[in-house]
């Protein structure tokens, strides 16, 4: 009865009737194929994961195993760990999460290895997806179930390198009746061995510590460095006190601070507000780039930063240090006061020059002034018998000239400096020469006139003219002058 109710509202109404308006609201539930699809997640061949590893076996530990050994059994594991790429731990790390436990695995690339549990034979399709949602979900569901089993596929073979390599004295305890090994894992088996065997002891720890602490070279790349003391943080992880990413930043810090090169980035560095500002790749990222730009600066000085880094890191005396410090800082400002005094001698020096330039030319006004008063006192009125309206205005007296025009124009340096003109049609010319920037030379011409100007071609042109007639006409006087002649 229930599911004839069902079919019949959900039966199409047809054309006109009184249901059409209320079709478009009422929701079809239908079953979509993929609800009942069980995809099958292919099989893991593994030959094909043994083809790719980079080494076929381990080197056979001699004796028991050492912090040494068991060091280098775990990075050969480790290539091969990584010739399967999973989806787990980013994707980009192979299966290094079967080698490394969680916090060694974080510490080499920064990020966690988790890898999820199994959902079963099928996948679990969330209510109310579309179909499009209903295919990611599966494809994404057979992306991990056949991961998980590379994961179990690579966990077993590499347990079986490790246990073939080494005596299996030292790991019997682990073997468990007619099973074997097969209830531990290999993070089982290499933390038992490290336990038990492997210990870093203190001499270990030290030496990891005082290689840790080791200062980089400037004369070595600094990747160098940073390569160093990530190797140092891998490996005290099987410490009881790892190095962390906050010691990796003090250690660099304090390192950059020592040699003396990049102090006020340093400084800057440290006084970040953000705690996420001052990772360790941030923190190499940022003294990389500081470096980068000293070693642009030295080398536009004429000096090399790697030289002077080393240099003062040889240093054994504070106090020297400090004397050669001051001296610098001492010349330095001994020489600033010297160029200030050169600057303030040649400006007083052209101020001197300016205004005797300035007495003369007002020297030579009151001359003219003198005759053009004289003109207008000793002139003739003459006046028309008979003026009317209609008369033409007489002319007014022609007064003389001086023999040059004179006044100040403003040379390339702002200065007001005395100029003249030969003629009422000529240019002019300042009285001394100045410096023009535009002709880089000491010239006459004010800057307005500079030949070398847009604009002022026909000047150039004349000047040229000039000189070519200037010219021959030396060259006419001195062949006269040969041939026996009067000059001209």
């Amino acid at each position: 009865m229930a599911a004839a109710k069902k079919k019949a509202g959900n039966a199409k109404a047809p054309e006109g009737s009184d249901d059409d308006s209320t079709s478009s609201n009422r929701t079809v539930d239908r079953t979509s194929a993929l609800d009942t699809y069980i995809p099958i997640i292919r099989r893991v061949n593994e030959a094909d994961l043994i083809a790719r590893f980079t080494l076929e076996r381990l080197t056979p530990f001699v004796g028991e195993p050492t912090f040494a050994s068991m060091q280098r059994a775990e990075e050969e594991l480790a290539a091969n760990a990584l010739t399967s790429q999973v989806s787990f731990g980013g994707g980009d790390s192979g299966c290094l999460g079967v080698v490394y436990n969680n916090a060694k695995f974080h510490a080499e690339t920064g990020k966690d290895w988790i890898v999820p549990k199994t959902q079963g034979p099928f996948p679990i399709i969330t209510p109310g997806l579309t179909e499009q949602e209903k295919k990611v979900e599966i494809s994404s569901w057979m992306i991990d179930e056949y991961d998980l089993k590379i994961v179990k596929a690579m966990g077993n073979l590499l347990k079986n390198q490790l246990i073939a390599a080494v005596d299996e004295g030292f790991i019997l305890e682990l073997k468990k009746g007619i099973s074997g090994y097969n209830s531990c894992t290999l993070l089982e088996i290499l933390a038992h061995l490290r336990k038990n065997y492997a210990v870093m002891d203190d001499a270990v720890y030290n030496e990891l510590m005082t290689r840790f602490r080791e200062p980089p070279n400037f004369d070595e790349p600094i990747d160098i460095y940073f390569q160093k003391q990530h190797k140092c943080k891998l490996l005290s992880q099987d410490s009881i006190d790892p190095i962390t990413d906050g010691g990796l930043v003090i250690q660099l810090t304090t390192h950059m601070s020592a040699s003396g090169l990049i102090n006020s980035s340093v400084t800057k560095f440290k006084n970040l507000p953000l705690s996420a500002d001052k990772t360790w790749e941030k923190a190499k990222a940022w003294m990389r780039r500081a470096l980068k730009e000293k070693q642009t600066e030295s080398k536009l000085e004429g000096a090399d930063a790697s030289y002077q880094a080393n240099a003062t890191l040889r240093k054994s005396d504070a106090r020297e240090e400090a004397r050669d410090e001051i001296a610098g800082q001492m010349r330095e400002s001994f020489g600033a006061l010297a160029q200030a005094a050169v600057a303030k001698s040649a400006t007083l020096d052209s101020n001197a020059a300016t205004i005797a330039a300035l007495t003369a030319s007002n020297a030579k006004l009151t001359a003219t002034n003198a005759i053009l008063v004289a003109a207008l006192a000793n002139r003739t009125t003459a006046t028309p018998s008979a003026w009317t309206p209609s008369a033409r205005t007489p002319p007014a007296p022609a007064l003389p000239t001086a023999p040059d025009m004179t006044g100040m124009h403003t040379n390339s340096n702002g200065d007001s400096c005395p100029s003249k003109k030969w003629s009422a049609e000529g240019r002019w010319n300042f009285v001394e020469k100045q410096f023009c920037k535009n002709c880089n030379n000491m010239v006459n011409h004010v800057p307005a006139n500079c030949p070398q100007l847009p604009g002022n071609e026909h000047i150039k042109l004349e000047m040229e003219r000039y000189r070519a007639k200037r010219t021959a006409r030396v060259a006419t006087r001195a062949a006269a002058r040969a041939a026996g002649a009067p000059p001209g």
